[in-house]
């Protein structure tokens, strides 16, 4: 149906209805007047269709297109009151479009550009589409093309704010608004990493999503501006989306300004926590390291190598050192660490977000500890040591047993040093002195049975010549009687001869080649004395060899070049005959 023949049948069915009240009211109303009104309504309809059909959709469109086109010069030629005016204007030839033939097919076009331009526009002019008023002309252009449809077709009247809550936004302006929650989401995005921010749970600094905001901010104010400038033309400025949307518009910067403010807040406070935390686990680290160098590296838990006290005694003064200097701060600083950041390793790393404090806290409590055990060890290791040495006394050398007795003796001092409580080496301590006296009881039996020998019967006529000539060669020797004159000697006591005893004949020692004699040795038995053995009344005998020079034709007399050492033991000095 065209628009002239639509208001010739919207006329026909206006004079038909003021006919029929015309009639009902015949007794109220004069003739008359009903045929005066009626000419004059006819009249004025009639004007209007005629000036609707004077005025068809083409010629709309192409006035509109002529508009836009002009209003886009102006604005670029610096005319922004000018292109205002041509945009206003457009804008109302659309809405008459959209009201004679929503489907014309310029209809997307012209609205698309109209809202375009009027966004350009409106950030030349420094407002946005939000702010700026729909045009006055734009509502009643519109009511006044569409009035005889509703005339006919709605009896009942419908407010604007009904049409801009029930009416559907035109395709662009919902384009625009599809963009704005896109970009919106973004923003909510960014605030969520902004929260998150409070927990750490980012490495992006809070401010680069603040300043992303404000640049959403900028395009969501523009998507915004694009939509409700299609809908203004549309007569839909005041649309509940575009309401909405600039709700959320308008509550970001307040929101942002909290937001930064509560996470600035936080990580105020997380870096004032977090500074106090490297602090304590700076201390604890460093604590650690100095520890484990001066005393847990060595006092590990476990007993360390020795085959005498002075590795013993050296660890045990570490230890003794830790305990007296360094074990209660140490204690004191790991109970305050746990107050504060956990009891378990676990609940360390939680609270501190640090591995290695927790690492160090645990290392420190295992190294406590196995200074502590390193006690126990020692000296239960120091323990078995001393039992097997007892148990082995009966078949230690003369010259050791003694010795034996006095180092039995210092280690279990040092193992009651380490712990004189543990069991082993309680058990130890009453029994050491008995079965040391008992061993002692069977030494000197032992020694007290032995006898200085006379000379042997098989020994040369001049035996007493020899051992006299023997003697005097050991009491000259710097390696005996005079050893505290040999420069190579770690042990300078004197070895002072006493006697000397020859055991038996010459023996040939060595021969050449041809199996002649080129040495003898004269079997003997040496006693000396040393300065310790005279407390004790006794001397040391010593099986030895005097052996002569080596060379062809040597005789079986001295001088003595040399000596070899066979057995030894010890004797009572007073037994001793010279």
């Amino acid at each position: 149906m065209n628009t002239r023949s639509f208001n010739l049948t919207t006329l026909t069915v206006a004079l038909a209805a003021l006919f029929v009240w015309a009639v009902s009211n015949l007794s109220a109303i004069d003739i008359g007047g009903i045929v005066s009104r009626a000419t004059s309504a006819t009249k004025t309809v009639a004007d209007q269709v005629d000036k609707a059909s004077s005025t068809s959709t083409d010629a709309l469109v192409k006035r509109a297109d002529t508009e836009l086109r002009a209003a886009e010069r102006k604005m670029y030629s610096g005319d922004k009151t000018g292109a205002q005016q041509l945009l206003t204007s457009s804008s109302t030839l659309i809405t008459q479009i959209e009201a004679a033939d929503a489907t014309r097919k310029e209809l997307p076009t012209l609205k698309q550009k109209n809202a375009k331009l009027q966004t350009d526009l409106d950030r030349r002019l420094g407002k946005t589409a939000a702010a700026r008023q729909p045009a006055a002309s734009t509502q009643p252009a519109a009511s006044a093309v569409t009035a005889p449809a509703r005339a006919t077709a709605a009896p009942v009247a419908t407010t604007p704010a009904a049409r801009a809550t029930s009416a559907k936004l035109p395709y662009a302006a919902r384009e625009s608004l599809k963009n704005f929650d896109n970009l919106y989401r973004s923003v909510e995005n960014k605030f969520g990493k902004m929260e998150e921010a409070k927990k750490g749970a980012t490495t992006t600094p809070p401010e680069t999503y603040a300043k992303e905001i404000k640049e959403l901010q900028v395009e969501l104010q523009k998507q915004l501006a694009d939509a409700t400038s299609v809908a203004t033309g549309a007569g839909l400025a005041s649309h509940p989306d575009l309401v909405a949307a600039q709700a959320k518009l308008d509550a970001i910067p307040g929101r942002l300004q909290q937001t930064s403010a509560s996470v600035a807040a936080v990580q105020t406070a997380r870096t004032a926590t977090s500074a106090g935390i490297a602090a304590d686990a700076e201390q604890l680290a460093n604590e650690y390291k100095r520890l484990r160098e001066s005393t847990f590296d060595k006092a590990g838990g476990a007993a360390v190598y020795y085959n005498d006290l002075g590795p013993v005694t050296n660890l045990l003064a570490v230890i003794v050192a830790f305990e007296n200097n360094e074990l209660e701060t140490t204690k004191k600083m790991l109970a305050d660490f746990h107050v504060k950041y956990g009891e378990t390793e676990e609940d360390i790393r939680a609270s501190t977000d640090d591995s290695a404090a927790a690492r160090d806290c645990r290392n420190l409590e295992e190294g406590i500890a196995n200074v502590a055990k390193t006690r126990i060890t020692m000296a239960e290791d120091l323990a078995e040591r001393i039992d097997q040495r007892l148990t082995g006394l009966a078949d230690a050398h003369d010259f050791y047993r003694l010795a034996r007795h006095d180092e039995v003796r210092a280690w279990l001092a040092v193992a009651q040093q380490y712990d004189k409580t543990n069991a082993k080496v309680a058990a130890l301590t009453q029994r050491c002195d008995k079965a040391l006296a008992d061993d002692l009881q069977q030494i000197k039996a032992k020694i007290a049975a032995r006898k200085w020998p006379a000379h042997a019967a098989n020994a040369p006529a001049d035996a007493k010549k020899l051992a006299a000539t023997a003697l005097d060669w050991f009491k000259n020797s710097t390696d005996w009687g005079k050893r505290e004159q040999n420069d190579r000697a770690t042990d300078k006591q004197p070895r002072v001869p006493l006697a000397v005893a020859v055991t038996g004949p010459w023996s040939i020692q060595e021969r050449n080649i041809v199996g002649e004699p080129t040495m003898y040795g004269l079997p003997i038995l040496l006693a000396v004395q040393l300065p310790a053995d005279g407390k004790d009344g006794l001397a040391r005998v010593f099986v030895l060899t005097m052996r002569t020079a080596e060379f062809k034709g040597v005789k079986m007399e001295p001088p003595f070049d040399s000596v070899t050492v066979g057995d030894s033991y010890f004797i009572n000095a007073d037994a001793v005959q010279p």
